[in-house]
């Protein structure tokens, strides 16, 4: 099995119980992964991608069980330590493992642009997130025009959410 089917199996386990978070995740996943597919990313930064989909909100768990909170915050604080541990079980890539927390630790940071693999996760990301919260279509298209660099993204934005 692939690494990030091994991540998807460890991120469920990791949030068994909880259908919310396990099915936001595997949303972001799929948009990632369209996102990086059309935007011809390298082997390395698919894999990259794919990865840190299933692992960006990984800092929620310990912040609600901390803090009592889970904003972004939060997550970007706590999130990569946990994917650090999570990930070292499953491969021994320190250096997909760097980036894979450095784009946890920045996932909600979408005007600092770090990386294509970084881009996609703040795109998907935001797709999921703008249904999951009912945001306004203002407020999508406000945002879109700041977040959204990729032609695809963008072209996803704009289809899922007629803006």
């Amino acid at each position: 099995m692939d690494l990030p089917s091994r991540t998807e199996l460890e991120m469920i386990r990791y949030f068994k119980g909880d259908a919310k978070r396990i099915s936001h995740f595997v949303k972001v996943h799929d948009f990632a992964r369209l996102i990086a597919l059309s935007e011809n990313y390298s082997q390395r930064d698919m894999l990259i991608c794919e990865v840190s989909a299933y692992v960006h909100d990984i800092g929620i768990k310990d912040g609600e069980r901390l803090y009592g909170r889970n904003d972004g915050q939060i997550q970007e604080q706590l999130g990569p330590a946990e994917a650090e541990k999570l990930l070292k079980k499953l491969t021994d890539d320190s250096e997909l493992i760097d980036r894979v927390c450095e784009i946890v630790s920045l996932h909600h940071h979408a005007v600092k642009y770090h990386s294509a693999a970084h881009q996609a996760i703040v795109e998907a990301d935001f797709l999921v997130n703008a249904y999951e919260d009912g945001l306004k279509r203002e407020a999508i298209k406000t945002a879109g025009e700041k977040i959204f660099k990729t032609h695809t993204g963008k072209m996803l934005l704009k289809t899922i959410f007629s803006v």
